[in-house]
């Protein structure tokens, strides 16, 4: 595993030259390079170049994207009828912002002390969401989703980073989510079941060191 994910950081850092670590109780956020740029990322709405190289790492790993699948076990509400856009050869979902967990959560709770400040969320330019499952044949089979939010700048990325932790483990309450902050984006990692989280563990430091790696932040 070590191997593979200091060759794909390699092939990362070298393709950008030519053209947390712990779960969502965490009380701050890993700090973005300052030398990112913030004029690219304004310029068009999708997943940044660090998003789409973790999947492109996932894929080399044996994780992949399965649209068919999600429509039919219906295990993640938000992706049924969002849309579809696909980015090199991976499909990523562009979802509304009320469709996804975070906002739905407010309306299904029974105890108000558990809601979330999801005002915050609602400001959001824009959501990207991909599906991922382990490539095998078996009863059960690891999956999971990873979001990237797109707030107006970093200051408002971090508040939204921190009224999630305020309601660890809500709303992702059967797994063991991930967040991290990255200029303007905030990214969710989560599963549908606590069982594939140790794995969910391995793909979020992927994701980290790649976005550690990369100078540039553009998307």
């Amino acid at each position: 595993m070590k191997s593979v994910l200091l060759f794909c950081l390699l092939l990362l850092v070298i393709s950008c030259r030519e053209k947390k670590t712990k779960p969502a109780t965490q009380a701050t956020a890993d700090q973005p390079s300052t030398n990112r740029s913030t004029v690219s990322e304004k310029s068009a709405d999708v997943p940044t170049h660090e998003f789409q190289g973790l999947v492109f790492t996932l894929d080399s790993l044996g994780y992949q994207s399965d649209t068919s699948r999600v429509k039919r076990l219906k295990n993640y509400q938000e992706l049924l009828d969002s849309k579809i856009q696909i980015f090199g050869k991976f499909p990523f979902y562009k979802i509304a912002k009320e469709k996804s967990e975070v906002l739905r959560w407010n309306t299904i709770i029974k105890n108000k002390a558990d809601s979330i400040d999801t005002e915050i969320f609602r400001t959001a330019e824009s959501a990207w969401l991909y599906f991922y499952q382990k490539r095998e044949t078996a009863t059960w089979v690891e999956d999971g989703v990873i979001e990237q939010w797109r707030f107006k700048d970093e200051a408002t990325a971090q508040f939204a980073l921190k009224k999630l932790n305020s309601r660890y483990p809500f709303p992702y309450f059967n797994t063991n989510p991930y967040y991290l902050v990255r200029g303007q984006f905030l990214y969710l990692f989560h599963t549908r079941a606590m069982a594939f989280s140790y794995k969910q563990e391995d793909i979020f430091e992927i994701f980290r060191q790649i976005s550690l790696a990369t100078n540039v932040h553009q998307p």
